[in-house]
């Protein structure tokens, strides 16, 4: 489009600026929650709009109008400039750039009230469940010197809660399927009744749990751990900002070993279907596959083009937003752990008292020292080189760096979880993945007297 590239040549005719672009948006969601036997709630939404963002030093100058109304791009532009001191030409008028957004929501939802009678047929200890379904849709155009580049995004999950009585004792369980792509398509795979039969079998099994040992023992993830400690604990302390700004326990650390030697850690919004995948960032980078970590060494952090210009790095496509009106900054988007050599058989025998984590909870990370502690929402005592008793109450505490110099072994199956990233009051999706995981000097955190 001419307007765009009129765009362009005012960006790049701006004196004394270092970058800078101009972000048009529409998104729309739709999503029904269904509980007790009935639909809660249905709901959907739409937003439309532009930002401008110029980068002058280390500072950004951003500006944000709301709605599609021809000049509102010019708006944004001349109150970013204004903001930027700069003086520069005449802003160029022009139409909002994209077309209505709608997301895709099956007019037939009987799969709901389907699920949670053959559930409640399948176990009488069921006292709730909950189920719930969203759709978003997202298209994007980025005008920068460089370009303009365009982008749309569908990402659809439906998620159940499972809650489980026996002898008046509760017990939840959780499960989720989402996927990125065409939602059409995530309907025609999803199964609702796997999902919710998964988070029951997990209420179940926490029916069995005894209370958990603490103490410092071997710790092995299973792949369905979903990578949350290497999200968590090691991802977001490689994302740029926070290392430059001295917030992350991997500052200057590029080049040495911070992990196991067979360690090797991937950030890659490439891949297709996952929750993390896009095709272009949200700066108009493609997207593509970073190594973070390659045998143990740290070879790379995520940038967006303020970081990788102002610290000399690779322009790595990870500048994401959760919508117009944030600034984008350094974001994982699908990372994970390579692939090992190691059978999970060997692994927990291996093991005479330790615990085998199956799912991961919630926790708290600080990014600056990489300490962390992060609930087991389901786990099982490895006693003798077998798997044994669930229990409950278990957390996992170390330290980043400690927990990936840990590493023992490393397992052969990747598996990978959808999930939502909270930074910096933006929520964006990604994907986190690991083989199975055997780590020594985890302490664990339970309930139960250190026998």
């Amino acid at each position: 489009m001419a307007a765009l590239e009129d765009c362009t040549q005012f960006l790049s005719a701006l004196p004394g600026i270092d970058g800078g672009d101009l972000y048009f948006q529409r998104s729309a969601s739709r999503s029904l929650s269904y509980s007790d036997g009935k639909v809660e709630e249905v709901s959907s939404s739409s937003s439309a709009g532009c930002s401008a963002r110029l980068l002058r030093g280390r500072s950004s100058a951003f500006a944000v109008v709301s709605g599609v109304e021809r000049g509102g791009a010019a708006r944004a532009l001349a109150e970013a400039a204004r903001i930027a001191s700069v003086e520069g030409g005449k802003v160029p008028a022009m139409n909002f750039p994209i077309d209505r957004v709608r997301a895709f929501f099956p007019e037939n939802v009987d799969f709901f009230g389907e699920t949670d009678r053959c559930l409640r047929a399948e176990c009488g200890w069921i006292r709730q469940i909950t189920l719930s379904c969203s759709a978003n849709a997202r298209r994007y155009v980025v005008v920068s010197p460089e370009g303009s580049h365009a982008g749309e995004a569908e990402r659809c999950s439906f998620a159940a809660e499972v809650i489980v009585e026996r002898n008046g004792r509760l017990e939840s369980g959780y499960d989720a399927f989402s996927m990125s792509g065409d939602a059409r398509e995530f309907f025609r795979k999803l199964s609702a009744k796997n999902v919710a039969r998964r988070a029951l079998q997990e209420a179940l099994v926490n029916l069995e749990a005894v209370e958990c040992p603490t103490g410092a023992m071997p710790v092995l993830l299973s792949e369905e751990a979903g990578g949350t400690i290497v999200h968590e604990a090691c991802g977001h302390g490689m994302e740029a900002d926070l290392v430059f700004e001295e917030q992350s326990s991997f500052a200057g650390k590029i080049g040495r070993q911070v992990a196991a030697e067979d360690v090797t850690v991937v950030d890659d919004a490439s891949l297709p279907g996952l929750y993390g995948s896009f095709a272009c960032d949200d700066e108009g980078t493609p997207s593509r596959r970073t190594v973070l970590i390659e045998r143990g060494i740290l070879k790379n952090y995520l940038t967006d083009k303020r970081c990788a210009r102002l610290y000399g790095l690779p322009l790595t496509g990870s500048g994401r937003r959760s919508s117009y009106a944030s600034l984008p900054m350094p974001r994982m988007s699908n990372t994970f752990v390579a692939e090992g050599s190691s059978e999970q058989g060997e692994m927990i025998q291996s093991v005479s008292r330790g615990i085998f984590v199956c799912r991961m909870g919630g926790g708290e990370v600080n990014t600056t020292t990489g300490e962390f502690v992060f609930d087991v929402t389901q786990g099982y005592l490895i006693e003798d080189g077998k798997i044994t008793r669930p229990v409950k109450g278990a957390s996992l505490i170390g330290r980043g760096i400690d927990a990936l110099m840990g590493i023992r072994a490393v397992g052969k199956r990747l598996h990978m979880e959808p999930g939502m990233c909270e930074k910096e009051g933006q929520s964006l999706p990604v994907t986190d993945g690991q083989p199975s995981l055997l780590i020594d000097g985890l302490i664990v955190g339970g309930t139960a007297a250190d026998r």
